[in-house]
């Protein structure tokens, strides 16, 4: 998967900010975003089983730079849903409260 505009989003960083993954087949698997709220958000095909790992590395990346540019990402997580509790965690965030927290 690559992750378009890669890093370079988060340069100059204006909020939101959003970035797509794609399959080297040039099929969008994910979309994912910051709103200015520092609140982010996903989209996830449902097909997108096998592109998990490189789907996580790239949002990883991403992640990665926002914080050490901006700071903290918050997302709300359904925790009944095992599968977005996975996710999460993969790509770092961590429960804080009613919210969970990326630092």
């Amino acid at each position: 998967c690559r992750l378009q505009d890669k890093t370079a989003i988060v340069q100059g960083l204006g909020l939101p900010f959003a970035a797509t993954i794609w399959t080297p087949y040039g099929v969008p698997v994910a979309c994912a975003g910051i709103l200015p709220n520092h609140v982010a958000w996903a989209y996830l095909a449902a097909d997108m089983r096998k592109w998990m790992i490189p789907t996580v590395r790239a949002g990883e990346r991403v992640f990665a730079e926002y914080i050490r540019v901006v700071g903290p990402a918050w997302a709300t997580i359904d925790e009944t849903q095992p599968n977005r509790v996975r996710l999460a965690r993969a790509l770092g965030f961590a429960p804080d409260g009613e919210r969970w927290v990326r630092r």
